[in-house]
């Protein structure tokens, strides 16, 4: 991959897979600053919706915890002993019995659920993840399945949560696309409401929050030259993507109307874009790490988790500037990734369409070659390999657009 301008010239592989590493080779050092900080991974969250709010307290030290959901802040501090949390949903089945099992560091007895792609047993990062698959498809995806997950939150028997995810990075393309599908086992515990999820939690590289941009205009794809540029992480630190049936958060930093965002270091030579398309992805953020040493750029659904759920979705990850003018190791077209994604995005329209049995406008994309696939939502019962994602796109696109 060959970039222009002020960017370096770097090949995406490299680039990416210093972005997605998360443990060594020997599986006993995590590399990043926490289950984020220079990965991605799914971090799904919920409650059984029994009971009202709680407060709990942190745990003492190390093995300690209390159960008791206290009706006030007052009562749980009792006369400053304790710092307590607020907790919804205090008498649901993720509420810890504190004799069997406990929370991991940070959290408390009432924390909820919260299976995550890279947590291994018992709050440990040294174990290997249960995979029931880890394979290259014969279209070079690389395809892992987890059947069940374990917490990042307590010690907890793994969710039967199912997370299938397929990674495609080529040198053909300037971007990774990283497709999803989410289902339950059967023989799981109660239903979750719905609540925020991480799909997935992006954490940069160190020092890659000190600027963003995102396009919040009326106008989108038409290359305005109106994008919004924030020092630091914005007030709101959220961006609604257009046309989502829900929005999590009542207050937002504005809206991402081309549906992509990008986080970026002081120079502006290490840069993250992403986008994403699915009404699984309802909002961007635009944050940095609890410490500030990281850019924090998740796309955030809402949703619950139950035994019917089957979501599927498809992010795109760029490792330059929004503006960046890149082309493929091995030529082709040369564009920005503004246009890239434009692209891409037609592209979802044109598949949306036709699937849905509308009729597809003419369009100048060519369904001819390239190793792209897309997913969304779909009611597909099916999870075998074979036919996930269940959905796919190919098109090419004229140089110099």
């Amino acid at each position: 991959m060959r970039v222009h301008g002020h960017h370096p010239t770097i090949t995406n592989h490299a680039r990416l897979r210093a972005r997605t590493q998360v443990y060594g080779p020997d599986w006993t050092n995590n590399l990043i600053l926490e289950h984020g900080g220079g990965c991605n991974q799914l971090s799904i969250w919920g409650y059984e919706d029994k009971g009202g709010v709680g407060f709990f307290q942190f745990p003492d030290g190390p093995g300690t915890c209390n159960p008791t959901p206290f009706a006030t802040a007052t009562a749980c501090e009792e006369g400053g002993k304790h710092k307590c949390v607020a907790r919804c949903c205090s008498e649901g089945s993720h509420v810890l019995d504190c004799q069997t099992h406990f929370p991991c560091q940070g959290w408390t007895a009432g924390a909820p659920w919260n299976p995550i792609q890279a947590q291994s047993e018992a709050c440990g990062n040294t174990g290997a993840q249960p995979l029931a698959a880890a394979q290259y498809t014969a279209d070079g995806r690389f395809y892992t399945r987890l059947e069940s997950v374990w917490h990042f939150t307590s010690n907890l028997p793994a969710a039967p949560l199912v997370m299938e995810q397929w990674v495609n990075v080529t040198g053909e393309l300037p971007f990774a696309q990283l497709s999803y599908r989410m289902t339950f086992a059967a023989g799981g515990p109660p239903a979750w409401g719905a609540t925020t999820q991480e799909v997935p939690a992006i954490f940069t590289a160190e020092g890659i929050s000190a600027v963003f941009y995102w396009y919040g205009g009326d106008a989108p794809f038409t290359r305005d030259p109106n994008v919004a540029r924030s020092a630091g992480p914005p007030d709101g630190q959220f961006l609604r993507l257009p046309g989502r049936p829900t929005y999590p958060h009542s207050t937002t930093a504005g809206n991402a109307t081309e549906e992509w965002w990008c986080a970026c270091d002081a120079t502006e030579s290490r840069c993250l874009t992403i986008a994403c398309f699915d009404e699984a992805c309802a909002e961007a953020t635009v944050a940095a790490s609890s410490d500030g040493s990281a850019g924090y750029v998740t796309p955030i659904g809402y949703f619950g988790v139950n035994a019917s759920m089957d979501v599927q979705w498809s992010v795109f990850v760029f490792p330059y500037r929004y503006d960046a003018v890149v082309v493929g190791d091995g030529g082709g077209p040369s564009m920005t990734v503004r246009d890239w994604i434009q692209h891409l995005r037609a592209a979802h329209q044109v598949q949306s369409l036709s699937e849905s049995g509308a009729h597809v406008p003419s369009t100048s994309l060519n369904h001819d070659s390239s190793l792209l696939s897309s997913s969304s939502s779909s009611s597909s019962s099916s999870s075998s390999l074979a036919n996930m994602p269940p959905r796919s796109l190919k098109f090419s696109v004229a140089p110099n657009e």
